[in-house]
Order: C-alpha cells, then structure tokens, then sequence
C-alpha cells in the first residue's frame, strides 16, 4: 500500500492513514524511526488524517491538523496555539466504520518540558461533521457500538479522570468503577458485556483484569513482573499488556515479559471466576 494503515474499517474497504515520522519525534516507540517527516511545520495544513481505499490505494487528506487545532482553538493557550507542535496519534474507526475517533496532540518544542495536551475528536469516515469530544485529556478507548465510545479521560465538567462511557457527538456520558486505579488500556468483549483492562507498572508489576459492565465490577485476572520504564532511556519503549479477546470470546491474549522475554500469552474465559 502507498501509505501506512493506523485503522481498517471493519468491512476492510477502507484504512486511515496517519505521519507515523512525525509520531516518531513526538514518541519513539510509535513511530518510524529515521523516516524524514516532510511537513515539519508546527501544524500542518496538507497533513493530519487520510482516507486510503484498501482495494485501490488511492488517498484523501480528509480532516487536517490546521483544521483540527482551529476547532480547538478557544481551548488552547497562546502558547500552545501559537508555539506547540503537533501530531496526530492514536486513531480508530467505530464498529461499523461510518466514524473514526481521533487523539490530537499538541507538545512544546522546547526539550526541557515535558508531557502534552490531548485533544479528542470523532468525526465521519470523509472527514466531514468533526466533534471535540474531549478537550482536556484522552488516553486509551474502546467503541462499544457505532455511537458509543469507552474512554479513559476528563470529561468536560468533570475534573476526575477516570473510565467513562462516551455517546458520540454529545458530552453524555456514564462512569464505570474498574478495580484498578489510574490510566489502562480497555478493550470490549465481542458481546459487549465485559472489558479488559490493565495497569502500567507500580511497584515491580502490571496487572490484568475483568470488567463486568453490568455489575460494574472487576475480577484480577493476573499480576505481572514487568521492567520499570523509569529505568529505561525512552519511557515509551516498553512492554504494556494490551489485552484482547479472541473474535470468538473464548479466551484472552496479551503481552508480557515477566519471564525474561515479550511473549504472548492465553486465558480462557471458561478458566476465569467471573465477579
């Protein structure tokens, strides 16, 4: 393919297509590495979001940085408007590819600060109809349906992070209570009535669970050995668990290096107590 694929639309007619070279310099461990970012301007208006046909390969920018980041604009600082730079990073398209969400970031180009500021936006698969669905901070998701999204972030009139149940194109939202607490990466189950979560390292481990949404309860389904990141050079150069089911719902996969090496591997769900 003429471009790299970010995300299929689930009837694989359509990719979306994002500058994993410009991702590269905003965090290392995602992008292309000694990949030359031809828009190095601090927000481009011919770079952003592209729409590849997967049969034919051919390619549309459909919704830009510029375009983004003026949406945005009366929830950024001057500052970050006039001096940030930013990349488009995590990006997927919803359960029946009419939609896409988008993480939108802007970090300083100053190498003494750290950390960036997260924007969230959905919008239709040509770009059209965009929403800032969050406008503070935005970590990892999972689409329930086509109109649903599970996010952990700040809604807009909440000033606690945490897991909540999005509708798209509205600030509706429900929370849910996981086990754990802090940031992880959630994941449905093919039937919607459970979600994966996990931790990032504390104290020597990672952990994995669980969430039964209807009983809005979880169950540990591990704890982990895991490598501390603040040893290493690149934080963003480890090993998160990134559970998944199988498209059955049968069993469980993830990563892990608890025994010495990255390795994959499997629960059934049959073998987990559930809560």
């Amino acid at each position: 393919m003429p471009r790299p694929v970010a995300s299929v639309s689930p009837d694989g007619k359509w990719g979306l297509s994002i500058n994993f070279a410009r991702i590269f310099w905003f965090r290392g461990g995602y992008g292309y590495a000694c990949a030359p970012d031809p828009f190095t301007d601090l927000c481009p208006a011919d770079d952003g979001v592209f729409l590849m046909n997967m049969e034919t390969g051919e390619s549309e920018l459909v919704l830009s940085a510029q375009t983004m980041r003026e949406l945005a604009k009366e929830y950024l600082t001057e500052e970050e408007y006039h001096t940030h730079k930013y990349v488009v990073n995590h990006i997927t398209f919803n359960t029946d590819g009419s939609r896409f969400v988008v993480l939108f970031r802007c970090k300083s180009t100053d190498p003494k600060r750290k950390g960036w500021k997260t924007l969230t936006f959905t919008a239709n698969r040509d770009g059209s109809e965009p929403y800032l669905l969050l406008n503070i901070m935005g970590s990892h998701y999972s689409w329930r349906d086509p109109s649903h999204i599970l996010f952990f972030a700040n809604p807009f009139d909440c000033p606690t992070r945490g897991f909540y149940l999005f509708e798209d194109k509205t600030h509706n939202y429900i929370e849910y209570h996981p086990m754990q607490e802090g940031d992880g990466h959630c994941n449905y189950s093919p039937d919607r009535k459970f979600f994966l979560n996990d931790t990032y390292y504390r104290n020597g481990y990672r952990k994995l669970y669980l969430h039964d949404v209807e009983k809005d309860k979880s169950v540990e389904l591990a704890v982990l050995r895991s490598e501390n990141p603040l040893y290493l050079d690149d934080v963003d150069m480890r090993c998160d668990l990134h559970a998944r089911f199988s498209p059955d719902g049968s069993f469980i996969t993830f990563d892990s290096v608890h025994e010495g090496s990255r390795q994959i591997y499997r629960i059934d769900m049959e073998d987990i107590p559930l809560p």
